[in-house]
């Protein structure tokens, strides 16, 4: 992350860099929409039977390749239940995936090749770290040293955009199911709340226009899709505020504040 936005910094103006980790994101979030389960079949929780494959090596998972998972289920007639998703850090205790039998030798091996795992997260296949990286772009900016709650304001902007495109995404196209036998873990909403906000939240905590401008970014967020926004987004609301009160110097903006919190 540190290097990306190294990189980042060079390219000039920041809303060009803004623009293309908007790029990014919405990328990875198209796929995400398309293929939430990584062409599997929700898994609400490991089983407590089954054989666990644990990881060899450390690092971050930057991609799976469920493919593989469609061939050696109908091939060895088996189910696999992924305890990882793209973007998890991983290392020899960590629990990849558990399977209904036992794996031969040769046959774990190319399981194992799967995962790719490598030492950074990647755009890709990783939703989640584009909003990171969005979310590290606006606490750099509201640095004391750069001072720039615009910039912090505009991430939010951006951050609401993506998260709201793969909701009204998700809802229009059923998901696709190209291995039904690879049972995989959803990705948490309040992951993601939480990757998009939370440090804003934290870093803005003194600053009256930020904290309005992420609070009315959450009522927007829960108005869109309460179903699945709506209940993250509240605690986000209020824990955000909690935030502020700490931060905000006059009381008067505190209760400036109140009236956008979520109910």
């Amino acid at each position: 992350m540190i290097r990306w936005i190294a990189r980042l910094s060079n390219l000039g103006d920041v809303s060009e860099v803004i623009d293309l980790l908007e790029e990014a994101a919405e990328t990875a979030f198209a796929d995400l929409a398309e293929r939430p389960l990584l062409g599997g079949v929700p898994l609400d929780a490991m089983p407590d039977g089954g054989v666990p494959l644990f990881a060899e090596r450390f690092g971050f998972v930057q991609a799976i390749d469920d493919q593989l998972f469609a061939t050696v289920s109908e091939r060895e007639d088996i189910d696999f239940y992924l305890g990882v998703r793209p973007g998890a850090y991983v290392d020899s205790s960590t629990i990849l995936l558990k399977t209904s039998k036992a794996l031969d030798e040769a046959t774990a091996r190319s399981v194992r090749r799967a995962f790719v795992i490598a030492g950074d997260r990647t755009f890709e296949a990783d939703p989640r770290y584009g909003l990171i990286v969005l979310s590290e772009t606006a606490s750099k900016a509201l640095s004391p040293g750069v001072n720039d709650p615009g910039t912090a304001i505009d991430v939010l902007g951006t951050s609401l955009r993506v998260l709201a495109g793969w909701s009204t995404a998700a809802r229009a196209h059923p998901a696709r199911v190209t291995c039904p036998r690879l049972h995989v873990p959803g990705i948490a909403i309040d992951d993601l709340v939480c990757d998009a906000f939370r440090w804003i939240a934290r870093d803005g905590a003194g600053q009256l226009e930020v904290q309005i401008r992420l609070q009315k970014a959450l009522r927007s967020l829960a108005a869109h899709d309460p179903e699945h926004f709506g209940e993250a987004a509240r605690a986000m609301s209020h824990e955000a505020f909690a935030r502020a009160k700490i931060g905000l110097a006059l009381p008067g903006d505190v209760e400036i504040l109140e009236r956008f919190v979520l109910d």
